[in-house]
């Protein structure tokens, strides 16, 4: 490209052996240099019962650029960054968005060094490439969309059976430290929590459905990954004893104890009522012979 001077004051000018005035023109070569530009997109899943991803502000998200060849001066040939050298860290900002600028020209690596709770560490390595094309072009411009996936937690309540979904229960999940997460009533599908982070949980069913058990607690563990985590607590059905006065001598009323509960030994006292857990009291029901039926609840 040609460069466009003016002579004025020719007076001032020293003078070569000709008579002519002697000018000194600086030329400056502009080195080239390349802008990293990064968009985050965050993959919110459809459909999600409860969702916990906060998006408001993605400035926790951290990168790191390092350089994955020599990078070297154009001016002097020095080595300005070794290869495998991390050159710095950066965050977004708010909206999810970087720009790297004055990169010098080269192949460099950026990757993703932290995220939010409840998003998936995109660790993948983007080669970002600047290479000069012509003498025209001073910025050169790569610009990435990285996007993150979030956790997906699926809780089914269903019976011994595990034929279909248990409708009625209500379910709590609670942290390590017995904070409640969610907590919902089940219907005839699953339910499912996105971005629910890392660590370890207690699904508690505080109460259950008419006639089964409450279940126990389950503990388990949420990792990092966008895989869907599952989680099945199972209901049994609530058992019925009872004892039959010897007295009893009806045929119907003994073939409907025998078909719809279970007989108690002689000798069995008492059953833990799975509702309360405290022992029951035998409960006396007056059978139509007049003898009468002894009815645990287990």
């Amino acid at each position: 490209e040609s460069v466009k001077f003016k002579i004025e004051g020719i007076r001032d000018f020293d003078k070569d052996q000709d008579g002519d005035p002697i000018v000194e023109v600086v030329v400056k070569n502009e080195q080239p240099t390349g802008t990293l530009i990064i968009d985050k997109e965050i993959a919110i899943r459809e459909n999600v019962d409860t969702s916990l991803v906060d998006t408001s502000d993605l400035s926790g998200i951290e990168f790191k650029l390092s350089a994955k060849e020599n990078i070297i001066s154009p001016i002097d040939g020095s080595v300005i960054y070794k290869k495998g050298q991390e050159i710095k860290t950066y965050n977004l900002d708010k909206d999810g968005n970087l720009k790297v600028e004055e990169l010098p020209m080269g192949i460099y690596e950026i990757q993703e060094t932290k995220t939010l709770d409840g998003l998936v560490l995109n660790d993948k390595k983007y080669e970002v490439k600047f290479e000069q094309q012509d003498l025209v072009t001073k910025v050169y411009e790569v610009k990435l969309d990285i996007s993150n996936d979030t956790t997906l937690l699926e809780i089914s309540k269903t019976t011994i059976t595990g034929d279909k979904e248990l409708v009625g229960a209500k379910l709590t999940v609670l942290d390590e430290n017995g904070n409640t997460i969610d907590s919902w009533v089940s219907t005839e599908k699953t339910h499912t929590i996105e971005g629910i982070k890392t660590g370890k949980y207690t699904l508690r069913e505080e109460i259950a459905v008419e006639p089964y058990v409450k279940a126990t607690d389950i503990e388990f563990t949420v990792e990092e990954t966008a895989e869907v985590q599952k989680v099945t607590m199972i209901d049994k059905l609530v058992e019925i004893y009872v004892r039959i006065n010897q007295a009893c001598e009806d045929p119907e009323v003994l073939e409907r104890c025998r078909n719809n509960f279970k007989l108690l030994e002689e000798g069995d006292e008492y059953m833990v009522n799975y509702w309360t857990g405290e022992v029951l009291n035998i409960t006396g029901k007056q059978a139509a012979d007049g003898s009468v039926l002894y009815v645990y609840a287990k």
